[in-house]
């Protein structure tokens, strides 16, 4: 981090030090919610300036889902069941209807669920 002081009587007067500084998560990111993440500074040399701290947000991770479960009614109605794994308490159910024996169909259905899902 770099800090700058300049004089109120001299503008001319400047004085400028850098230091390292470290980050640490502070706030870890939900599946829709944003984390953050606090930098703080080593102490400067020059006792006119303190130790600086800056926080950046983190990007919200996104649901981790996990196959589906499947419920079958009979065989022509079926609900999946889709599991975040970041987050159990976010899962999504979704009906499909499928033709006895129609591998093809639930197939597709399954590939419409999963691209309807990442949207």
């Amino acid at each position: 981090m770099t800090a700058t002081a300049v004089c109120g009587n001299d503008l001319g007067h400047v004085l400028t030090e850098t230091v390292s500084a470290t980050g640490a998560v502070t706030t870890e990111p939900g599946c829709e919610t944003k984390g953050e993440k606090t930098f703080t500074s080593e102490a400067f040399e020059s006792e006119v300036f303190s130790v600086q701290t800056a926080a950046e947000d983190i990007d919200p991770a996104g649901h981790d889902w996990g196959e589906p479960v499947w419920k079958w009614t009979g065989t022509k109605a079926a609900t999946a069941t889709f599991t975040c794994g970041t987050d159990e308490s976010h899962s999504v159910t979704l009906d499909a209807e499928v033709a006895a024996n129609d591998l093809t169909k639930l197939a597709r259905y399954v590939s419409h669920i999963i691209d309807s899902l990442e949207e």
